[in-house]
């Protein structure tokens, strides 16, 4: 499965938002109900309280199915059709509250630095457990649908969060190239703490030896761009990659 990498950074501070504030009277998304028929078939309904557009849901779908795809759910149909969100999946894929608990949590985008990039066949499904050398917990970064990780990242502390992003674009060029690009909020909650990890990067430092800051989802690294500049202007941040116009 491909999910938007523009759609995914957007679409966090609305999905942290419709979660976060489920029981509110203007907004939120509640677990309205789960079922599980005679057929195997396990059914889970979040409402929204509120009136999120038809973009703010399907960009919380986005959210939604990667989620199940870290599950090993990669059947799992959902609707929009109704305002509310209706997941639908084989029961014996997983425990329905188990799902039902991970679709209706917060989701939390991260920046974050890369200490090490490892390759699956030295950490398989990014275990490390009893491999010398390498960080103690890594992530997993998917790719091309895969339903195992195709890299692994040793990742430092937590720099900034999803809540700098204030809008972001996917844009091709003339060679037919895609990218991303970001536009962040003004100031010390936004471009300053970016800018800050941004030029540790660039300048290799100990925090950020390999000039990577991972965009991280739900501790699934979704991109880990090289860090080229030591500073940014808060709406002038590109980042490439070898990215189709879905995955953009």
């Amino acid at each position: 499965m491909r999910v938007r990498l523009r759609s995914l950074l957007v679409s966090t501070a609305v999905f942290a938002t419709l979660v976060a504030c489920g029981g509110d009277d203007d907004a939120g998304l509640t677990t309205d109900e789960t079922t599980s028929d005679a057929e195997g078939v396990a059914t889970i309904t979040l409402t929204p309280s509120g009136q999120p557009s038809d973009d703010d849901l399907d960009r919380t779908v986005d959210i939604i199915e990667q989620r199940l795809a870290g599950l090993g759910i990669d059947d799992a149909q959902l609707d929009t059709t109704s305002g509310a969100i209706v997941v639908s999946f084989a029961s014996a894929t997983a425990d329905l509250q188990s799902v039902a608990d991970l679709v209706g949590d917060t989701a939390e985008l991260t920046f974050r630095p890369v200490v090490a990039s490892v390759p699956t066949d030295l950490a398989p499904g990014c275990d490390s457990t009893g491999v010398d050398g390498i960080p103690a917990e890594l992530f997993p970064q998917f790719d091309g649908g895969s339903a195992e990780p195709t890299l692994c990242f040793g990742l430092g502390e937590v720099a900034v969060d999803g809540s700098i992003i204030e809008d972001s674009e996917a844009l091709v060029d003339g060679l037919g190239n895609w990218s991303v690009t970001l536009t962040i909020l003004d100031g010390p909650d936004g471009i300053d703490g970016f800018n800050e990890i941004a030029g540790e990067c660039f300048d290799a430092t100990a925090t950020c030896p390999t000039r990577q800051l991972a965009i991280v989802l739900d501790d699934i690294v979704m991109s880990a761009p090289s860090i080229n500049e030591p500073t940014f202007e808060r709406d002038a941040i590109t980042i490439t990659g070898q990215f189709t116009e879905d995955q953009a």
